[in-house]
């Protein structure tokens, strides 16, 4: 599915209108679109699309353009999902083995989850919501806010200079150094010499 730039696909509610795509999709600059999206290929919003409904792939990546509005959930299995600089997401990010990646001056309303695979947020980005991985690292930009927690099973968790974190900090056995500032509890619970716990020099 390809669509120009300025190309408007509207449904009165997403929920109306589903989008079974066995190939990739591409929408372009400016787009609006009102539907789900459920493809088997890789998923691109390009710049400035508004668009209003969940996208989900099986094994595929979810690409969202700069100065993006979405309002809906990303789910994939196995692929990665990026979000631009400056875009803005409500909904939840979630993916089993695959990265979440999100831009800089980004805001996501919602959590991102996924089970093995590491979690970036770009500079000055603002999620509010839970960050969470079983094996993966969590790692938070410069100058970014979590209004939320940061949690990991195995992996490390490393917050950006002069960020901030509002909830919790905590994992199993990673390593967690803090460059920004904490509101909750930093915590982790094994007593492995695997891990370690630094703050800022």
């Amino acid at each position: 599915l390809f669509t120009g730039a300025e190309s408007q696909i509207l449904v009165q509610g997403a929920g109306h209108l589903t989008l079974n795509v066995s190939g990739a999709v591409d929408l372009g600059v400016n787009s609006t679109v009102t539907a789900n999206v459920v493809a088997e290929g890789v998923v691109t919003l390009a710049d400035k699309v508004n668009f209003t409904g969940n996208i989900t792939t099986t094994a595929a990546v979810i690409n969202i353009g700069s100065n993006n509005i979405v309002i809906g959930h990303l789910n994939t299995q196995v692929a990665v999902i990026n979000t631009g600089d400056g875009s803005s997401v409500t909904g939840d990010i979630t993916t089993v083995t695959g990265a979440i990646n999100t831009g800089a001056a980004s805001t996501v309303t919602g959590k991102l989850t996924t089970t093995t695979g590491v979690i970036t947020t770009g500079a000055t980005s603002t999620v509010t919501g839970n960050l969470t991985t079983n094996t993966g690292a969590i790692n938070t930009g410069a100058s970014s806010t979590v209004i939320g927690n940061l949690e990991t099973g195995t992996g490390a968790i490393t917050t950006g200079a002069e960020s901030i974190v509002t909830g919790n900090v905590a994992t199993v056995i990673g390593a967690i150094e803090i460059h920004g500032s904490g509101g909750g509890k930093i915590t982790r619970t094994s007593r492995s010499k695997a891990g370690a716990v630094a703050g800022p020099p």
